[in-house]
């Protein structure tokens, strides 16, 4: 018997490189809540609101399933990225005056311009019922 020292080792697909694909691919949450969650704190602790932000935060992912709380932003994307994009000008111009360098607020910021960029007000008249029929793409909404 070899041993690997590996720890809940699992099958994943026949498919060489799917597991590696998936696990680079979840980096995209796990590596960017951490970083989003340390410029909130950073910020928050120039302003000496850092605990507050922390419990707060906390408090609500504790009462509030995670998978309802992405859902809903999921699915309000397409009807408010526009007055979230404002909001996260302001953010940005917010956190320089701190300053705090806003590496993930840009990213942030930028997103939801491309989002104003592509148009998706003209697919979207209401919310969509969840994102895997919403048909929204990286380049728009499929027709």
């Amino acid at each position: 018997m070899i041993r690997l020292g590996l720890v809940n080792l699992k099958y994943f697909s026949q498919r060489i490189g799917e597991a590696s694909q998936v696990k680079m691919i979840r980096s995209v949450f796990s590596k960017g809540i951490e970083c989003l969650l340390l410029e909130m704190l950073i910020a928050g602790r120039r302003a000496d609101v850092a605990e507050y932000l922390w419990k707060d935060i906390v408090d609500f992912m504790t009462k509030n399933s995670f998978e309802r709380v992405a859902a809903n932003w999921i699915r309000t994307h397409p009807v408010a990225f526009e007055r979230r994009y404002h909001e996260m000008v302001q953010v940005v111009e917010t956190l320089k005056e701190m300053g705090v360098e806003p590496l993930m607020t840009e990213g942030t910021k930028d997103f939801f311009k491309r989002s104003c960029a592509l148009g998706l007000e003209k697919a979207f008249k209401m919310k969509p019922e969840d994102f895997w029929t919403s048909r929204i793409t990286w380049k728009g909404v499929e027709e």
